[in-house]
C-alpha cells in the first residue's frame, strides 16, 4: 500500500498529507487553514494572525 508524503502546514504547524491542501512557492497550506482564512474577517485579530504566517509566502527559498 502507497502513503501519501507528510507535509507541514505553514499556519497551524501540523503534519498533513501532501493531497490535504496546496502549495503556495515551497510553502503548504492545509484545507482547514486555507477554509478557515477565507471565512474571517479581516477586522479580528484572527486575520492579522494568518496575515503573520502567510507573510513568509512571498520570500521565495532558493535551494542554492
Amino acid at each position: 500500500m502507497k502513503y501519501a508524503k507528510e507535509v507541514v502546514c505553514c499556519v497551524c504547524e501540523e503534519e498533513k498529507s501532501i493531497n490535504e491542501g496546496i502549495h503556495i512557492f515551497s510553502e503548504f497550506l492545509c484545507r482547514e487553514c486555507e477554509s478557515e482564512i477565507v471565512r474571517t474577517e479581516t477586522n479580528t485579530r484572527r486575520y492579522r494572525y494568518f496575515v503573520q504566517k502567510l507573510k513568509r509566502l512571498t520570500t521565495f527559498k532558493s535551494s542554492v
